[in-house]
């Protein structure tokens, strides 16, 4: 640590230097005679702070007191396990112990975070744990602290991504907004959907400029749901209305795997299977006599009707 001596570190050193030095016998005299206790959440929390005004951008080290955190916790977990104290008290002890750290995080940014634009220190507020799509505001961890899921998320609360998460970033876009974001975000949210189906009413999104319809000019505009606009649910379909009506932006492919948000958006009745009607006729203009005798159904008529 820099912000804090560590004797343990210090005296490590010089016991691999001098033989005759007991380190543990030095450990004794620190923790019981001096009262030097082991390092705190609180010191661990100050270190943060001091790596962060130093501008500090080594992961491996702030990773290693995130670390040390999750399994100081950890240990208070076992330590009030062994201690065999009624279920209530026991319980207590353990909520205390997380709290005080979650509150910390939460009023303090302490949680370094490599994005695309740089370095930064935020609060547990400020991040997700993961997410396939940009939430504004918000930051990732999963991809920098793989294996410290159960501190973040258990212990400090950090937010995993909702449905609901998802439908208020949609509700921020705009005419100006990139179709492409908006496509992510619906993705996300059809996953989101499919896994964790939540109940959340459609309506507002339909009055959002969220769909990216493709025009007979070739452009992509985001519309609202208010547009007339189809869902090619079908190649032949689409490839003979595409130069002729307003379609979502989305292949064959992708829309099936859309159906869910589809489905829960109530658009079905705007595939153009459904929006659509099939009618086979013969043009009298295209008349003409069938030179083939076996084929005059002239001849074969009263055996087929009689």
């Amino acid at each position: 640590m820099s912000s804090k001596a560590s004797l343990r570190s210090a005296y490590a050193a010089l016991c691999r230097e001098y033989e005759s030095i007991d380190l543990e016998a030095i450990g004794r005299f620190f923790q019981h005679t001096l009262q030097v206790g082991p390092a705190t959440r609180y010191d661990i929390i100050s270190e943060l702070m001091w790596l962060r005004d130093a501008a500090c951008t080594d992961l491996d080290r702030i990773s290693g007191l995130y670390q040390y955190l999750q399994s100081h916790l950890a240990w208070n977990e076992e330590a009030v396990s062994e201690l065999r104290l009624v279920p209530m008290l026991s319980q207590l002890l353990r909520f205390h112990s997380q709290e005080s750290c979650r509150s910390l995080f939460d009023r303090i940014p302490a949680i370094f975070v490599t994005t695309a634009t740089g370095h930064g220190w935020y609060s547990t507020p400020e991040c997700l744990w993961s997410s396939a799509t940009g939430i504004r505001g918000k930051v990732t961890l999963n991809d920098q602290y793989e294996s410290l899921k159960k501190f973040f998320v258990d212990i400090l609360g950090v937010n995993t991504l909702t449905a609901q998460m998802v439908c208020d970033e949609l509700l921020k876009s705009d005419p100006n907004t990139n179709p492409g974001d908006v496509k992510a975000m619906i993705w996300s949210l059809n996953s989101l959907l499919q896994s964790h189906p939540d109940d959340i009413d459609p309506a507002p999104l339909l009055k959002a400029r969220i769909f990216p319809t493709r025009h007979a000019n070739d452009s992509v505009i985001l519309s609202s749901a208010a547009t007339d606009f189809a869902i090619g649910d079908r190649e032949y379909l689409t490839t003979r209305f595409q130069p002729k009506a307003r379609l979502l932006d989305y292949s064959l492919e992708e829309v099936h795997q859309l159906r869910p948000f589809f489905d829960w958006t109530h658009l079905g009745n705007r595939y153009l299977s459904a929006a659509s009607k099939e009618i086979t006729s013969v043009s009298e203009e295209t008349e003409c006599p069938i030179a083939m005798l076996d084929r005059d159904l002239k001849r074969k008529a009263y055996a087929l009707l009689r």
